[in-house]
């Protein structure tokens, strides 16, 4: 699910930038209501006892979406650019961990 929402927060920001630049504020509404799933799944992971790298990659994502918010709020001039940048690193990240939890949960 997580990794629709960061294709839906690419293809809000696309339509932002590419179509209606009022249609940003989609994409800065939308990042509110998944931001904080990523810890959530971190803390659920220790009652479902899952392990690994399906555990810290969770916290990880959970770290980069705080990095969006202090790339626009905190940071200046081209360290900007970064916001970018994590959310090519939250895509594939997300990415990973769908195909990891399938096999995770075929195995068990």
């Amino acid at each position: 699910m997580d990794f629709i929402c960061v294709l839906l927060q690419v293809f809000f920001a696309g339509l932002g930038l590419f179509a209606d630049a009022h249609q940003l504020q989609l994409h800065r509404s939308f990042a509110n209501y998944f931001e904080m799933t990523w810890g959530v799944m971190f803390l659920l992971s220790f009652f479902g006892q899952i392990r690994g790298g399906l555990r810290w990659w969770t916290l990880g994502l959970f770290v980069l979406t705080s990095l969006q918010h202090l790339t626009l709020q905190v940071f200046g001039g081209f360290l900007r650019g970064f916001h970018t940048v994590d959310a090519l690193l939250l895509f594939w990240i997300s990415l990973y961990l769908l195909k990891r939890s399938w096999r995770w949960l075929l195995l068990r």
